[in-house]
């Protein structure tokens, strides 16, 4: 039955909650029942003919709340308290919402208490909006107050009504200070000021405004925003003082580096991609010129493609690695510009630490040294061609003495029929040939064109081989006194690169006696310790002493550096002691410097004693290769100079092998096709058309067994080392009959 059937007072307020949504609701005290009109019966989802009483009714919120509506209901029934309650209650299908419940007393004529009318309205909608609105409101509260910009407040009247806690560091007074203050008596000297002109334009216009101020009294450069609010203006703000001194900074460190005569490049680092790919942000005028590139053409690369394939993969990523740890960095790198021209860069790389201790940006300084490397290297070659020009007299005399040993002794061996004597003469002749392999290594060595090659030996015998090139380079007035002491402990020396040290070391002594007089050179054994503070150890000890003039002792720090030399223009490089000292020390040894005006210079050469003597003597060498019984294989020998191809044959057949000789690559190829096949290939390297090695591979291809021997008058061993192995050996000119057995039976 309708509510208004049954109380027509009420029939008004079930209007309004068909209207509003806004339930109503009955208690009959004296029958304990419960009348809801449609909307609350719909809100608690049950049906119109259901009985409620008031314990049903409070069956539905939750405990919380139904403790307090229970209590409310009492009151208002004993004593007409009425109440208006925020409660939760939950419904099978809506599960928890929020409502508002009203309750007021109804009495009867007499004015007794008969029963409670009120209203039901779901306001979850509300409350969660307002929930929301007040959390907003803590939120954005909290956020000003706690960020780390400055942030106030000021009322129509100019007065701070909220003043956040970063606000107190870079204004200098508590918020609670200012709090009702205006902000013209606070700071006085703003009156006037563009702080004041700004905030009154954003009142009047409505505008935001964004400026830069120093502001005198506190000594600080100010970042404001100003925007209008309801109540006056919000001003947000922050102290940029430090950022305009690095402004500041960055203008002069970029006007230096914009004037530095070598390239320097500036590029920020972030994390989305390493250094190396990182594009260049700065590049300063000397750095377009020796790049040939514009600074828009330079800001469109990175430095990985920058220097592009002609830098080493390895250097690069060890230079990028440094920077972004924060550790300088030093690498010389290649590059080419847009012509395709090689350029050579001593790059130096700096990392910028920022306020966070992370690398914010690297400079990478590109000091293009490609001209000072040409001109180094011309030096270097126009030193040593001056140096050969000095040896070219006393060399060719030597050359021209082993060339009469040879001839006369081959001449008196067609003239004696003494088996004894023409074996006397002929070994003769061969050292003599020796000697003069050795002469020329020791050019090519000085020349910087030899093999290193280290191997034991003894000090003072390498001395006294090599006393006659020695006494070529000086003039008659000066003497050369060589001491070596006998049974010196062995070292292990590369022999062309100690002859090159210890002749530079003798043009220097010469350089210093022009006028004549003497050098001393001893080879001893002494215990010493290393210049690094190492231990006691025994050392053989290579000496040159001059009585010369003597180095001031102001360059004896200097005169090992390289480039450094006392001589005029285009007299020396300044190389020699520097690499002098350079090869020593790489055989762990060391160098010292003993000398003073007026009474010459010494300096010693101590080399680590050799912990395994593999010398071969004299005596354990094995004897010429007998003349065989039979033949002992085929030898393909390739050679286009035909009279060392006919002495090449005879030594062969001599040691017994069947010999096919061509004079270029594609006769030798024809000979294997057609007279094949043959166990050895014996080539020269150097030949017109097809090289040595080129032809041996070839070859391999159609007999993978094939033994090869690569033979050369030049040092060329370690350009072809990848090809050594078990079936290939390298012999350099001259070969002896002894040497070429020996490598003969090395390949089986």
């Amino acid at each position: 039955m309708p509510i208004s059937d049954q109380r027509p007072d009420l029939h008004l307020l079930e209007l309004a909650s068909e209207v509003s949504q806004t339930g109503a609701w009955y208690y009959d005290i004296a029958t304990d029942r419960v009348t809801w009109s449609r909307v609350t019966r719909q809100l608690f989802e049950q049906p119109d003919d259901a009985e409620i009483d008031l314990d049903t009714a409070l069956g539905f919120y939750r405990p919380e709340s139904r403790k307090r509506l229970t209590e409310a209901v009492e009151r208002c029934i004993q004593k007409g308290t009425p109440f208006d309650l925020k409660l939760e209650v939950e419904t099978p299908e809506r599960g928890v919402f929020v409502a508002r419940s009203v309750g007021r007393v109804q009495r009867d004529a007499q004015g007794r208490i008969i029963g409670l009318a009120g209203s039901f309205q779901d306001i979850t909608v509300l409350v969660r909006a307002e929930q929301r609105r007040e959390a907003a409101e803590a939120e954005l509260e909290f956020v000003m107050r706690t960020m780390s910009d400055g942030f106030f407040l000021l009322d129509k009247d100019w007065c701070f009504s909220f003043v956040n806690a970063a606000s107190e560091r870079m204004l200098q007074r508590k918020p609670a200070d200012l709090i009702g203050r205006c902000m013209w008596e606070a700071f006085p000297e703003a009156v006037g000021s563009s702080f004041e002109r700004n905030y009154r334009a954003v009142r009047e216009t409505g505008r935001s405004v964004m400026f830069v101020e120093f502001f005198e009294p506190l000594q600080a450069w100010f970042e404001v925003n100003a925007h209008p609010a309801q109540t006056g203006v919000a001003v947000h703000f922050r102290d940029i003082t430090d950022r305009v001194a690095e402004r500041e900074q960055l203008h002069l460190f970029l006007t230096a580096v914009e004037h530095q005569p070598v390239g320097v490049m500036i590029v920020a680092l972030n994390a989305t991609k390493p250094l190396l790919d990182q594009g260049i942000g700065y590049a300063n005028e000397a750095m377009t010129q020796s790049s040939r590139r514009t600074r828009r053409q330079l800001s469109a690369l990175s430095l990985r493609s920058f220097l592009g394939d002609t830098a080493d993969t390895a250097s690069l990523e060890r230079f990028a690695d440094a920077i972004e740890r924060g550790q300088p960095a030093r690498e010389t790198f290649q590059a080419r510009t847009p012509a395709g021209k090689s350029q050579i860069y001593d790059a130096t790389g700096a990392p910028i630490i920022g306020a966070n201790g992370a690398v914010t940006h690297a400079v990478v300084i590109m000091d293009d040294v490609t001209e000072r490397r040409r001109a180094e290297a011309e030096a270097r070659r126009t030193e040593r061609l001056a140096l050969l020009g000095q040896l070219a007299g006393g060399v060719s005399h030597d050359f021209n003495n082993l060339l009469a040993v040879i001839m006369g002794n081959i001449e008196l061996m067609g003239l004696t029929e003494d088996p004894a004597e023409a074996d006397e003469l002929r070994n003769e002749a061969v050292q003599a040939v020796l000697r003069g392999k050795t002469l020329n290594e020791s050019l090519l060595a000085f020349a910087g064109r030899a093999t290193i090659e280290p191997r034991t030996e003894d000090l003072g015998d390498f001395l006294r081989a090599l006393q006659p090139l020695l006494r070529r380079t000086l003039p008659s007035n000066i003497e050369l006194v060589i001491d070596c002491r006998p049974g010196l402990p062995p070292v292990v020396l590369d022999q062309a690169m100690a002859e090159s040290c210890v002749l530079n070391l003798v043009i220097n002594a010469r350089e210093a006696l022009p006028e004549g007089g003497r050098i001393d050179i001893t080879v001893e054994e002494r215990t010493a310790r290393h210049e690094s503070a190492g231990m006691l150890q025994r050392w053989t000890t290579l000496v040159v002493r001059d009585n010369g003039k003597g180095i001031p002792a102001d360059l004896h720090e200097v005169v090992f550096d390289p480039f450094f030399t006392t001589r005029g223009v285009g007299e020396g490089s300044g190389l020699g002691l520097s690499r002098v000292r350079g090869y020593v020390e790489q055989t762990g040894g060391f160098v010292t410097l003993d000398s003073a005006p007026g009474r010459g210079t010494t300096i010693s050469l101590f080399f680590p004693i050799a912990t395994v003597d593999d010398r071969v003597q004299q005596s354990d060498r094995p004897a010429s290769a007998p003349l065989p019984s039979q033949p002992r294989g085929r030898v393909l020998l390739v050679d286009d100079t035909k009279a060392v191809a006919r002495v090449s044959s005879r030594i062969l057949e001599s040691l017994g092998y069947e010999v096919r000789v061509a004079h270029d690559g594609d006769q030798a190829a024809a000979i294997f096709e057609r007279e094949g096949p043959f166990e050895y290939l014996l080539t020269d390297i150097v030949m017109p058309g097809e090289a040595g090695n080129a032809l041996a591979a070839r070859l391999r291809k159609r007999a993978p067994g094939l033994g090869v021997i690569l033979m050369s008058g030049y040092p060329q061993k370690a350009e072809f080392a990848s090809m050594l192995d078990d079936r290939t050996v390298f012999l350099d000119k001259p070969v002896t009959r002894d040497r070429l057995a020996d490598a003969l039976r090395s390949l089986g």
